[in-house]
């Protein structure tokens, strides 16, 4: 059993694991491929935005107090200027004409064209951006962004007028910049990886705590189930075993071992009408009826039997149920609440002693109060009475009939009501079990 629960928790243990660390490798990609392609998109935007402004001083579309960009800045003597070495490439323009000739080819220098005169006309890219790929003397790679424009012979651009211009945008810096955007995402995302595995193993192991709780639950509950269902049912058992032996005595006879069979059985039904109670409470099936009722008749109703039972026992129950209101509830669950309660009032409470049931009202809240003089319940004990199947050792020692789940299922009902239920001392002896409920309050 131990060998069957580590490996059940190991197992739950490592999905927890992986999906923790999936979800966060899958998150940390999405908003890196996020961060990466608006990078992208906004140096290049700017690049596409400076080729549009080329393009309209070029046809003429322009601002009138622009002045387009000239294929290349001459000297006053008429001669080319000499590139600067090492200087990176930023814009430049190609002139063809329709045969694909390169027109301007003393204006763009013997650096430039040597680079340059690997671009061939491609009329099939007119209006179009595209990118272009260019092997330098140093046998590295330059990027440009390019467009490629067809000027009317009427231009006033007599340069351009009735040829084919393609304005090149140097894009190396915008380049290197993305790909070392790139690359700080891929450390990033490596780092980030690491320490989302700690992050998910930690979490994982958290995770874990509320569903080995269950697990102990659910096996104490299953234990203790089977272990309250046994008793009754070997009571039983040896009860018709004996009856077996006398076929042939009369039921009168033998009615003690008969009864003693009935009460069982109904002990036994009970106890599993409360195990369903609380395996529809775990399941979320039971759904609240809440309807309108009125405080003092819903509490009388219940309350009234309990008198003459409390009497038979010698016992004296005092109701104090004058406070009125109307309250919104599901009247089925408070009424079993309210049996609960003064069914353990009543059991625990010695010959001679005293139960009172009080109903309270207040703007905003009601409540329910149950006070006996039985024998109390230890400090060490006021929370864990709630929990299944649990019993107080001093009630065990009076052989007090019960199961430890009526207080469970009572703390069910008052949460399921948005209530509040706890225990204190009555003073000199006995408890007090207080119950507080709001007044307006919205059930799913």
């Amino acid at each position: 059993m131990k060998q069957l629960k580590n490996s059940f928790q190991k197992r739950q243990q490592l999905k927890l694991f992986g999906t923790f660390l999936i979800s966060f490798i899958l998150l940390f990609l999405v908003l890196g491929a996020i961060v990466g392609f608006l990078f992208q998109h906004s140096i290049y935007q700017n690049v596409n935005q400076s080729l549009q402004i080329q393009k309209e001083q070029i046809l003429g579309e322009g601002t009138p107090n622009r002045h387009p960009l000239k294929p290349q800045q001459r000297q006053k003597n008429g001669h080319q200027r000499p590139p600067i070495s090492g200087a990176p490439f930023q814009t430049n323009i190609i002139v063809f004409n329709a045969a694909g000739k390169v027109l301007n080819r003393d204006v763009l220098g013997a650096r430039n064209y040597q680079l340059f005169n690997q671009v061939k006309l491609n009329k099939n890219q007119l209006n179009q951006v595209t990118n272009l790929d260019f092997n330098t003397n140093q046998r590295t790679a330059s990027q440009f962004r390019t467009l490629l424009l067809k000027v009317s012979g009427k231009s006033s651009q007599r340069e351009y007028a009735g040829h084919y211009v393609l304005i090149l945008i140097n894009t190396d810096a915008e380049a290197l910049a993305i790909h070392s955007i790139f690359r700080s995402l891929f450390i990033t995302m490596i780092i980030f990886t690491l320490l989302a595995t700690l992050l998910a193993f930690w979490l994982s192991r958290i995770g874990m705590r509320p569903i080995i709780t269950a697990w102990h639950k659910q096996q104490e509950f299953s234990a203790n189930a089977a272990h309250e269902l046994r008793t009754p049912l070997a009571i039983i058992q040896n009860q018709l075993e004996y009856l077996l032996t006398k076929p042939h005595q009369p039921i009168l006879a033998e009615a003690e071992k008969i009864t003693i069979s009935l009460n069982e059985t109904s002990r036994m039904k009970a106890l599993t009408e409360q195990l369903l109670t609380l395996a529809r409470s775990d399941a979320d099936v039971l759904q609240l009826k809440p309807s309108q009722v009125g405080l003092k008749t819903l509490s009388e109703q219940v309350t009234t039997p309990y008198l003459e039972i409390a009497a038979s026992q010698h016992k004296s129950l005092r109701l104090e149920t004058q406070a009125t209101a109307l309250i919104t509830v599901d009247p089925d669950l408070i009424k079993q609440l309210i049996i609960i309660l003064l069914d353990n009032a009543v059991k625990y409470t010695p010959a001679g002693g005293t139960i009172i049931f009080t109903t309270l009202v207040s703007n905003d809240h009601w409540g329910i109060k149950v006070s006996d003089t039985g024998c109390g319940i230890p400090d060490g004990s006021k929370k864990q009475i709630f929990d299944r199947f649990y019993r107080v050792d001093s009630a065990r020692k009076k052989e007090q009939t019960g199961y430890g789940l009526g207080l469970s299922i009572a703390n069910w009902i008052t949460t399921q009501h948005h209530g509040k239920i706890n225990v204190v001392d009555n003073h000199p002896q006995g408890s007090i079990f207080r119950l507080t409920f709001p007044r307006r309050v919205h059930y799913r």
